[in-house]
């Protein structure tokens, strides 16, 4: 439990110092979303780029659990080899996010990238087998895997239009798996969400 706390800190501080670091580079170059386009209901321009921050703090505070003398470290140790396999996909995810803050994607473009990094991500080992309780056939479980990841994926990225929308949705869907992983006992889910 004091290693979820050291993750969470470690990666909220992280956040804390690097946010406005990317802001200000965002606003001078120019980077910002411009009030008046289409579902955009801000009056001043806001920065983009807010997932660098964001995915910077969590690899580095995992990073860093692993490295710590902590017992959780270990566990984190125990997951890099899966962590390794998702990698490529996050890193896709990732780098479509930042083409589309930079210069924009067509929507088919992105969805094409979420389905190939979600196909990725199946082959690693993220697969959806069941659901509440009910183990659905193997056929199964190729499309509704891709289907939820680019569907999440979608869902959060629609409502993104207005500011601390997506980041309350993102905060209160994180807390509940971070609260089922622990009345589970899934440590390595709670150590994967805590940050």
């Amino acid at each position: 439990m004091y290693s979820l706390g050291v993750l969470a800190v470690t990666s909220f501080l992280l956040a804390l110092v690097l946010t406005p670091v990317v802001r200000n580079l965002a606003r001078r170059r120019g980077w910002v979303d411009a009030p008046g386009e289409e579902r955009r209901i801000h009056a001043q321009p806001v920065p983009r780029l807010g997932g660098v921050p964001v995915f910077l703090s969590y690899g580095a505070s995992l990073v860093l659990l692993a490295l710590s003398p902590l017992s959780a470290g270990n566990i984190v140790q125990a997951g890099a080899p899966l962590a390794l396999r998702i990698l490529p996909a996050a890193g896709l995810i990732f780098c479509i996010g930042l083409l589309d803050d930079l210069r924009g994607v067509k929507p088919w473009q992105k969805f094409a990238v979420q389905v190939a990094a979600a196909s990725i991500a199946f082959w690693a080992g993220v697969q959806i087998r069941g659901v509440a309780g009910f183990t659905m056939p193997e056929w199964l479980s190729l499309p509704v895997t891709l289907l939820w990841l680019a569907g999440c994926s979608n869902a959060f990225n629609l409502i993104d239009g207005v500011d601390g929308l997506a980041a309350g949705a993102g905060l209160f869907a994180t807390l509940t798996i971070l609260l089922g992983a622990l009345l589970h006992g899934n440590v390595a889910l709670a150590l994967t969400t805590a940050p």
